[in-house]
């Protein structure tokens, strides 16, 4: 989570892999992976580092 009140939080911010990124809908695949449908649900926001 990037900022704000964790308990509040939607989970849709992550830090993964050195980057912070923003979940656009609900999903299971990692971020910067597609869905099986060939959905990109993940938009990398910036460096974590």
């Amino acid at each position: 989570m990037v900022g704000g009140d964790p308990a509040a939080s939607t989970a849709a911010f992550v830090k993964y892999g050195g980057w912070y990124w923003y979940a656009q809908w609900c999903t299971t695949v990692a971020p910067g992976q597609a869905e099986s449908n060939g959905g990109r649900p993940w938009r990398r926001l910036g460096s974590a580092g």
